[in-house]
């Protein structure tokens, strides 16, 4: 006797309370009414209930259990950019990109401003903002799904870390700051796994600039094949405030006098650890070098934005410097409609550092490339054992 759910009770003639269908399979008679094919049909589809009814829940557990959210805050000295996806960890495979949202929080120009190397508990507001306006865009409380969160170059420099850290704790994220090193590292692999155009190259003449808000990293492999990273010290926004202030520069753009004495200052600057990191120019000697940009500034700002199209040279980036020469913000909201205003003000500044980072390191043409730490993190989870606070 065979004792199974009654699922089919409308279909069926029996009382009304009855709790189950009742098949007895041993007898050549039965006790449902009706024509012999239909008592056989009902009799198959109680078996197969019956036997395909622990597989399917099976089934739906294993899918919950491979099939997850994943959320990853890039809190940057500019900006606090995101990716989401839904991520297949059994598969390893990602099964949908759920959104980007970038909010701008000028972390780096709080650091700028501190008398005292703590940031301001308004700049901490701003940024638990951004935090949670991101959360919103994505409909996630970060208790449910999985976040993961970053911070880079505006965090190492800071001493009131830890209160920091503490805050964004309470919002649902556990933020690692990563070392320079690491940030490089990353955002080494996120070039080399972003595209096969990269994947394609030999890694040995690989390199991959990241110019963020706080610092630049430029990585590659060394002589041993294992990754070495520039380790740049200005950034968009400490390296403006530095040439402002050297300058005595109060308006968005240089003249042609002065963008030609920052180039002069910073080339300056950046030799004096050249020195020690000759691997990149040999590296840039070879015809076969590929100079790969990643990051917001290089592949949205100047690739997109302002137009400079995936392949930047020094002549490029040359002509936009002066194009900029004895204009205010109000014409580049004209002439480069998509440009943030949040970029704007920094924007020929920031290729100025560019340059200068070319020209220190003969690096002839940059590839830009859409490839960002947080997607790299979002797919590997790369940060979560490798990473530390330092």
């Amino acid at each position: 006797m065979l004792y199974l759910p009654l699922l089919l009770d409308d279909a069926i003639n029996l009382p009304n309370n009855a709790p189950f269908c009742i098949l007895d399979l041993s007898q050549s008679h039965n006790h449902i009414s009706g024509s012999s094919l239909l008592v056989n049909f009902l009799k198959l589809l109680c078996i197969c209930f019956f036997i395909m009814w622990p597989i399917f829940n099976l089934s739906y557990a294993e899918q919950d259990y491979c099939v997850e959210n994943r959320y990853v805050f890039d809190i940057g000295s500019g900006a606090t950019k995101s990716v989401g996806i839904k991520f297949d960890k059994c598969a390893n495979s990602v099964l949908n990109v759920l959104g980007q949202k970038d909010i701008h929080v000028k972390y780096q120009d709080c650091v700028n401003e501190s008398k005292n190397g703590n940031i301001s508990d308004q700049c901490i507001a701003e940024g638990i903002k951004a935090i949670e306006q991101i959360k919103e865009y994505y409909g996630t409380d970060c208790y449910h799904d999985k976040c993961y969160g970053v911070a880079t170059a505006w965090a190492r420099r800071i001493k009131n870390r830890s209160a920091i850290l503490d805050n964004f704790k309470v919002h649902g994220l556990n933020i690692k700051v990563l070392s320079q090193y690491d940030e490089g590292k990353i955002g080494y692999e996120a070039a080399i796994n972003a595209t096969s155009f990269v994947s394609n190259l030999s890694p040995e003449y690989v390199l991959v600039l990241d110019v963020g808000g706080g610092s630049f990293q430029i990585s590659g492999k060394d002589k041993d094949m294992k990754i070495a990273v520039y380790h740049g010290k200005y950034g968009v926004f400490n390296y403006a405030n530095y040439i402002r202030k050297r300058l005595n520069i109060h308006t968005a753009y240089l003249t042609q006098y002065q963008y030609l004495e920052a180039v002069r200052i910073t080339a300056s600057l950046l030799k004096k650890d050249v020195g020690h990191f000759r691997w990149i120019s040999d590296k840039n000697n070879n015809r076969a070098a590929k100079i790969i940009g990643i990051g917001s500034l290089l592949n949205l700002g100047l690739s997109k934005q302002i137009g400079l199209g995936p392949s930047i040279s020094k002549d490029k980036l040359i002509a936009a410097i002066s194009e900029f020469t004895g204009h205010n913000i109000e014409w580049t909201g004209k002439r480069f409609p998509r440009l943030p205003k949040e970029v704007a003000y920094n924007i020929q500044i920031a290729m100025i550092l560019i340059y200068s980072i070319m020209d220190t390191f003969n690096i002839k043409e940059i590839y830009t490339i859409d490839a960002s730490i947080a997607s790299y993190i979002a797919t590997t989870q790369e940060h979560k054992d490798e990473h530390d606070q330092t």
